[in-house]
């Protein structure tokens, strides 16, 4: 358990950042959420493509000012609200010095004939966040203008066109991105500045003539989407949010559980209460994309559940066995789920499939599916493999059912995850799939618990021995100071290792 005085250090750091510890307030952790819901200065810069440029201010890094650029397009006044393939939008920007406008679309709605979308008054705005260690794209934020969107994309990582910019913020890096914490100056992170930029860009796209202000979406990917878990919980501003792969609790598993493991014991409960998205997912309160393959490389399958149950808005799952990462939406089939989604909650178009799980028993699962597109295919998908989740061999039972309610009987052999995807028709000769949660049973008697007081050094290394039943998981539980635990097998040894008879 943690000690008394950190404790008590952390609730008095959560109570400098805003939270009403007690209450049911929105936790908006160090970000002052009212001066970044202003419109921040700002100076356009070279148009090219149909897109323009621009330079907005940061927030002060290490003493001085800071800008970020960003990518910002508008679509063509009476543009179509559905653009089946790609062209290269044209949004009309005025000269030089002044910013984009469009008139707004008046009048009542009208049905596009082929999509079903409306055309209503403003146009929806889409906020774009680029993976860790990746730039801003503006071919990404041409293909949201194509379909009829406002868009912008920030450069997260201190570039502009011409590269590092002179006054850019902190750079991401592995080390810099898990700190600086709490007592050194959290405003000096980069995670910290990230959230901000997004933010302030949101405020910029929606002070556009004709941009819907109450219809703005986040869709990042990566390290992009752990970001949209964490800015959709501060910023009550956002109306949908899809995260494509990334998600929160880095602690739990997954890539980026070794850095956070390398912290003491102190930084990493701090990183975990302020920093880490998994803190923010309950105060999401609009609808949420997850997707994310069972492979994926960064997130394993439980701790992207675990994403899942703690979201406060209204999650809909579009996770597949695997998923290759990568820029999505370049893919011709990339976006589909993502679009669907968005398109429904901002622009009014028909309704992703709900899949509501009627039934769950150690066995099977009943599942139900009401879809306004052709349901053409159920699978039940499950892996018993053991071992390292990326490597996990998926297998398809494809089910003879009827669509709208159905019955997945789970395999005999444990332990086992699952899930039930759902393929649905889509115009134009595409289709999309969205699942349930991930359903995960497992051995009889797991997990096994040994007790060990204190783990056994040897040489530079940290190893720990004991017995188990032959197939169970392991749960190894220390002394209560999990925090002596933490400083032993991170800070002291450069390796840890278990073996069990």
């Amino acid at each position: 358990m943690i000690a008394q005085q950190e404790h008590t250090a952390l609730l008095g750091a959560l109570a400098l950042c805003g939270l009403d510890v007690l209450g049911e307030e929105r936790f908006t952790g160090p970000w002052d959420v009212v001066a970044l819901q202003e419109v921040p200065r700002h100076e356009w810069a070279m148009e090219t493509n149909g897109l323009r440029g621009v330079y907005y201010s940061g927030l002060p890094y290490q003493g001085r000012a800071t800008r970020v650029f960003a990518w910002l397009g508008m679509p063509l006044e009476g543009r179509s609200a559905e653009v089946p393939e790609r062209s290269v939008a044209s949004p009309g920007f005025p000269p030089s010095g002044s910013p984009p406008t469009i008139p707004p679309v008046g009048g009542t709605p009208n049905e596009s004939p082929r999509t079903g979308l409306r055309e209503v008054a403003g146009v929806p705005g889409m906020i774009l966040l680029h993976g860790g260690g990746q730039h801003v794209s503006p071919l990404w934020v041409s293909y949201w203008v194509d379909r009829g969107y406002a868009a912008i994309a920030m450069d997260l990582d201190g570039y502009g066109p011409d590269g590092l910019l002179p006054d850019a913020g902190p750079r991401f890096q592995f080390k810099p991105f898990f700190g600086p914490f709490p007592s050194d100056d959290l405003r000096e992170g980069w995670i910290y500045h990230a959230v901000a930029n997004v933010m302030r860009a949101h405020s910029l796209l929606t002070a556009q003539p004709g941009v819907a202000a109450d219809r703005i979406g986040l869709n990042g990917l990566s390290l992009g989407g752990s970001l949209v878990c964490l800015v959709a919980g501060v910023d009550a501003r956002v109306r949908a949010a899809a995260p494509v792969y990334g998600a929160g609790f880095f602690d739990e598993g997954g890539y980026w559980q070794g850095h956070t493991q390398s912290m003491d014991c102190r930084r990493a409960r701090e990183w975990e209460a302020l920093l880490d998205p998994g803190a923010y997912l309950p105060g999401i309160t609009c609808p949420v994309l997850f997707q994310n393959g069972a492979t994926d490389p960064f997130t394993p399958p439980d701790t992207y559940q675990r994403n899942v149950d703690a979201c406060g808005g209204t999650p809909t799952l579009a996770m597949r066995d695997h998923l290759d990462h990568g820029d999505f939406w370049r893919w011709p089939w990339g976006e589909n789920e993502v679009n669907l989604f968005l398109d429904h909650h901002l622009r009014d178009g028909p309704p992703p499939p709900t899949i509501r799980v009627v039934e769950e028993a150690e066995d099977h699962v009943v599942c139900t599916v009401t879809s306004s597109q052709p349901v053409v295919r159920v699978d039940l998908v499950h892996t018993t493999d053991l071992g390292a989740w990326q490597s996990r061999s998926w297998q398809h039972t494809t089910l003879e059912v009827d669509p709208a309610h159905f019955t997945a009987v789970l395999p005999e052999g444990r332990p086992v995850w699952a899930m039930v995807m759902v393929r649905v028709a889509l115009p134009a000769d595409r289709h999309a799939w969205f699942s349930t949660r991930y359903f995960f049973r497992d051995t009889a008697g797991s997990p096994a618990r040994i007790e060990i007081d204190r783990p056994i050094r040897s040489g530079d290394g940290l190893f720990i021995s004991g017995r188990k039943p032959f197939g169970q998981r392991v749960l190894l539980e220390g002394s209560e100071d999990l925090c002596e635990w933490a400083r032993l097998a991170a800070d002291a040894t450069p390796t840890t290792g278990f073996t069990f008879e």
